[in-house]
């Protein structure tokens, strides 16, 4: 399970949605209108954002062992990353908020006001991986869930939850180095073994090819943007023009 990538999941499920989208019409292009579904565009955030938090926490120290998109419990749900250390085993799901007003409180994370449930999923994901680390007899209290804000404008903790750490992306990877001690080299050794066995978890069927295609799709939404900056750009320009001749004609 250890060559899986971050965002995978994410990436899978996107695909599949944008296979029932249908293909942009030639003025669409031309005025640049993004590619995405309204349904698939959460999940290209998402993606975005599980992909930052990836790249950090392969950044880890050589101790440190990290997991991406692990299939968990059923349907479709998964835990975005997983890092075990020597501070024990992290749960980690990742919330992509760019620009948003980040509130934390003991029971609840809310997002520009608005309540989430954030810390009941990431605590019902931690007693997932407790269950899965049962044949080792791991004791429930290596396993810490946390949640990793990316992009907020303003981070506000008025209260830590109980049992949930909620954290600026930003900060992640040096909040982990900091825990204490909970995992000898040995344990951590044999949960590393256990959770890279695919049998772990719940099978999946994976979408082929889809490295590349997200390659694209990223391109496109990539293209579109700029597409629409020229736009504006250009519509800006004409409105100067237009203001300054009418301007001129207004003197003379």
């Amino acid at each position: 399970m250890s060559d899986r990538s971050a965002g995978q999941a994410c990436i899978e499920e996107l695909l599949r949605i944008q296979q029932r989208r249908p293909a942009r019409t030639r003025t669409e292009r031309i005025f640049g209108a993004s590619p995405l579904s309204e349904e698939s565009r959460a999940w290209y955030v998402g993606a975005l954002g599980e992909i930052q938090v990836g790249a950090l926490l392969n950044g880890l120290p050589a101790a440190w062992t990290v997991f991406h998109a692990l299939p968990v419990g059923r349907k479709d749900s998964d835990i975005d990353h997983l890092v075990v250390g020597p501070a024990g085993v992290f749960p980690i799901n990742t919330k992509t908020h760019r620009g948003a007003n980040i509130w934390v409180g003991r029971f609840t994370v809310m997002v520009n006001g608005q309540k989430k449930s954030y810390i009941r999923n990431s605590e019902h994901e931690a007693s997932q991986v407790v269950k899965l680390l049962v044949p080792l007899g791991a004791p429930a209290s290596i396993v810490r869930p946390v949640i990793a804000v990316v992009g907020p404008k303003n981070f506000t903790i008025r209260q830590h939850p109980d049992n949930v750490a909620v954290i600026n992306a930003a900060h992640l990877r040096r909040w982990l180095v900091k825990q204490p001690t909970r995992l000898h080299d040995s344990s951590a050794a044999n949960i590393v073994a256990h959770l890279d066995r695919p049998a772990t978890w719940r099978a999946t069927q994976p979408v082929d090819g889809w490295e590349n295609a997200f390659s694209d799709l990223h391109q496109e939404v990539r293209d579109a943007h700029s597409i629409r900056s020229l736009w504006v750009v250009g519509a800006a320009i004409i409105a100067g023009v237009i203001f300054w001749n009418v301007m001129m004609g207004a003197l003379h």
